[in-house]
């Protein structure tokens, strides 16, 4: 939540720079936003290991990794910091997928269906957003600078939103039937079950993707 509301903000209250100057605007202060989201992937890599071992942990690991290695990559050489904001601007769309999972867990889906379904309209036109359009927007500045990049933040630019695309992607299909938004006969194929390896799994640090996926 902390990461989507201040990428936002920083979104509206300098926009040209996020359009006009993502290779050397830098400020210490802004630098906190990526060290704290890399904080977190740390913190939940090390929650799945030691709570959460599964099949499914190492496709999530594999997730934090490139992640942290990408915000580093524009965090260490202080150049590019503004490609993190636009990678983190993503999780503005997380408030409320993240709302939606915790009502749907606790039963507040049920008890308020009415609080709900807003979350949910909200959840999908964030999710177009915040993990499409924005990453669409970067691409766009990524193609158009391409000769002023090095060839390996021209890879990070533009292999980063094509992963994000595809686990965006399956992200949103998986949402969309959950919620009802296309035919039930696609639940079977969008559900993943956790437990397949038959070993419960006991989480409460945090929330992660594959926990959305489920609901």
């Amino acid at each position: 939540m902390i990461s989507g509301l201040w990428s936002t903000l920083f979104f509206f209250t300098h926009v040209r720079e996020m359009f006009e100057n993502v290779i050397h605007w830098y400020e210490p202060w802004a630098a906190h936003l990526p060290i704290l989201s890399i904080a977190y992937f740390v913190h939940d890599a090390l929650d799945m290991m030691n709570h959460e071992w599964s099949r499914w942990t190492v496709e999530l690991l594999l997730h934090h990794i490139a992640t942290c290695f990408a915000l580093l990559s524009g965090l260490l050489p202080q150049k590019f910091l503004l490609a993190n904001y636009w990678a983190l601007l993503m999780e503005g769309n997380s408030i409320f997928l993240h709302t939606r999972t915790i009502m749907q867990i606790s039963g507040l889906s049920l008890q308020q269906p009415d609080v709900f379904k807003r979350i949910v309209r909200c959840n999908i036109v964030s999710f177009v957003i915040c993990r499409f359009l924005s990453q669409a927007l970067f691409v766009r500045w990524a193609v158009s600078h391409i000769y002023k990049m090095h060839p390996f933040y021209v890879g990070i630019a533009l292999g980063g939103p094509a992963v994000f695309l595809v686990i965006n992607g399956m992200l949103f299909f998986r949402v969309l039937v959950s919620d009802g938004f296309l035919d039930q006969r696609w639940r079977k194929k969008a559900a993943i079950n956790r437990y397949a390896d038959g070993t419960p799994i006991h989480r409460v640090g945090s929330i992660t993707l594959q926990s959305v996926m489920d609901h």
